[in-house]
């Protein structure tokens, strides 16, 4: 083996458990969350114990997230905004109701 090989690699397949990084008493506020990357996201932080803010335009891909996460976690805001970066209004009303964001 040489002094390369021994370094730690991005490529080696593993996984964080939820007692390494405890999210308990944060909120995360995830846009895109309806598929793909914001939808593993939203999963992920919600795993760690996150209070979860999810928003996505598409309504019905948020539905789908928002009731698989909620079989084992809670979410404490689901938005639907057809044309979130044209309503910042939309933004503006989540934030009042997840409190602090860090």
């Amino acid at each position: 083996m040489t002094a390369e090989s021994e370094q730690p690699s991005v490529w080696t397949d593993r996984t964080l458990d939820p007692s390494a990084v405890l999210l308990t008493d944060r909120v995360a506020v995830v846009t895109g969350a309806a598929q793909g990357i914001g939808q593993a996201i939203a999963l992920t932080f919600a795993r760690f114990g996150a209070d979860l803010a999810i928003c996505d335009r598409n309504a019905d891909g948020l539905a789908e997230t928002a009731a698989h996460i909620q079989k084992f976690f809670s979410i404490s805001l689901i938005v639907s905004a057809k044309s979130s970066l044209k309503n910042q209004g939309v933004f503006l009303g989540i934030l009042p109701k997840v409190g602090s964001v860090y």
